[in-house]
């Protein structure tokens, strides 16, 4: 089951790296999805006001990525996590208490981001990621919308999801490296495998190359052979002839 969600908008014409890109968007955006599910653990000590709607709308943002893999816009597909995933943690520091530490959440994001690196797209668009980053988090510590503040929480409140959030964060970042380290390791196995086949691939094209240069080898010496007899037979001919005038052409 995890293995076909990954591979969601995968198809052989896809290049090396493309293909890593899906496979990675896919598992950010189960990643989110999971974490938001885990995240909403903490309604047990916020009660009525843990912000479910918005957990929800966020949580859909992320499986609308799927949805872009699987009809291959890879590149919507690509801006709409980055984009969802900034939005999201925006939310979440409005919402919380500047004491909850909630900005911890961009680390693993600039970790998402350098993964999604690919090689053979252009660099302005990473660099956009991450300025994208940039500014949600500017944004994030510069400006307070009341409009979204969750009233009422307590300090004590504020000190759980506090602890929540670093205990939250360290989680997050290690399964992602581990996510991650095992993709890379696959990829990694599936490009040695190429290499291999390619190399077997070169030693069969050479050998039947030179089973060719061979057998044309063989055949140029064959026909030698046979227009030798030919010629050998034409010039008895010509020997045991009485035709004078192929006497006289022989002295010419």
């Amino acid at each position: 089951m995890f293995s076909k969600l990954l591979n969601i908008g995968i198809h052989p014409a896809l290049d090396f790296y493309q293909k890593r890109e899906v496979k990675i968007l896919n598992a950010l955006a189960l990643v989110v999805v999971i974490g938001l599910l885990i995240g909403s653990t903490n309604v047990l000590f916020l009660g009525e006001l843990y912000p479910a709607f918005a957990e929800i709308i966020i949580a859909l943002s992320s499986v609308v990525v799927f949805f872009l893999n699987w009809k291959k816009n890879y590149e919507a597909a690509a801006y709409t996590f980055v984009s969802c995933i900034n939005i999201t943690i925006f939310f979440i520091s409005q919402y919380y208490d500047r004491s909850t530490d909630t900005y911890l959440y961009y680390f693993p994001v600039i970790f998402c981001i350098a993964l999604l690196h690919n090689p053979n797209k252009p660099k302005l668009r990473t660099f956009l990621f991450f300025f994208i980053v940039l500014i949600s988090f500017l944004l994030s510590r510069l400006i307070d919308l009341k409009v979204l503040n969750g009233t009422h929480f307590t300090e004590e409140q504020n000190h759980l999801l506090f602890l929540y959030n670093i205990f939250f964060c360290v989680i997050l970042t290690i399964a992602l490296v581990y996510l991650f380290i095992q993709i890379l390791n696959k990829q990694y196995n599936d490009l040695a495998q190429l290499i291999v086949k390619t190399k077997d691939d070169k030693v069969l094209i050479a050998n039947s190359l030179k089973e060719k240069e061979i057998l044309l080898a063989e055949l140029q010496h064959r026909v030698k052979n046979n227009l030798s007899v030919i010629i050998a037979l034409f010039n008895f001919q010509k020997e045991n002839s009485n035709n004078a005038e192929i006497h006289r052409s022989n002295r010419l």
